[in-house]
């Protein structure tokens, strides 16, 4: 295994790709070559790759046991690269199905590791996002206090145990209510007047509080820190809420 962890599985077909073989090693990448469908197989059950490279010759179709040994192996969060003369139709569909990358042949060793770099680095990242969205759950689910999110409209978009443990319902249930529905009416407008701030962009968090109406019918005074998340800084993405019961 080489310094940075790293290998490739190339899985050949008529298309002779062990010229990159030299080019690979000097990144420090291991890479290995594999011709049959058995071996390829064998390969994606017992050996989790940075990469795995895919060869089609017609640039018409891809043999469809390839992506369902992917699908059912270590690999599976692998990227894919699919090298092919051409990209048809058939092999479009079937690229857009499993989300592989495609560079079409020939191509100099250089382009070949500008794309690999690519979509390895791309899926680092992609990793990195869900591990941190992982730790993000595992870290609502054991809040304390209540944690929402909801869309413009007041739609969840998230709710973690203790706010429906608040609301004496389960998240099921919430999900098929609206959190503006469970404000008190007389309170609507002042969490409305707040949220407005926030779209308007003149804060970046608000601070609030409001009376909520569990499935019980009681009613609890709560505080609130609410702020929105936005995608690129200007499409709206949803509101986020701290919600701690007063009384």
């Amino acid at each position: 295994m080489n310094e940075n962890n790293e290998s490739i599985l190339i899985q050949e077909g008529s298309i002779d790709l062990k010229y990159l073989a030299d080019i690979l090693a000097i990144e420090h990448i291991t890479s290995t070559f594999e011709g049959t469908l058995d071996g390829f197989l064998s390969k994606c059950k017992s050996i989790k790759y940075s990469a795995i490279i895919l060869t089609v010759a017609d640039n018409k179709t891809l043999n469809e046991e390839y992506p369902r040994a992917i699908s059912w192996s270590p690999n599976i969060f692998s990227p894919v690269l699919v090298v092919s003369p051409g990209c048809e139709p058939d092999l479009l569909e079937t690229l857009q199905r499993y989300k592989f990358e495609y560079i079409k042949f020939p191509f100099t060793p250089v382009e070949f590791m500008f794309r690999l770099r690519r979509i390895m680095r791309l899926k680092h990242n992609e990793e990195i996002v869900h591990d941190n969205l992982m730790k993000y759950r595992a870290l609502c689910d054991n809040f304390p206090l209540g944690i929402v999110q909801t869309d413009k409209n007041g739609k969840f978009t998230g709710i973690n145990p203790s706010f429906a443990d608040m609301m004496c319902m389960n998240e099921a249930d919430l999900y098929r209510e609206n959190f503006f529905r469970l404000c008190h009416p007389d309170d609507y407008f002042i969490e409305r007047k707040q949220l407005d701030r926030l779209l308007r962009k003149e804060v970046k968090t608000v601070n609030f509080e409001i009376r909520l109406i569990n499935n019980d019918g009681n009613t609890s005074v709560c505080k609130i820190v609410a702020n929105s998340l936005w995608e690129n800084d200007l499409k709206f993405n949803s509101f986020t809420y701290v919600i701690e019961r007063v009384i």
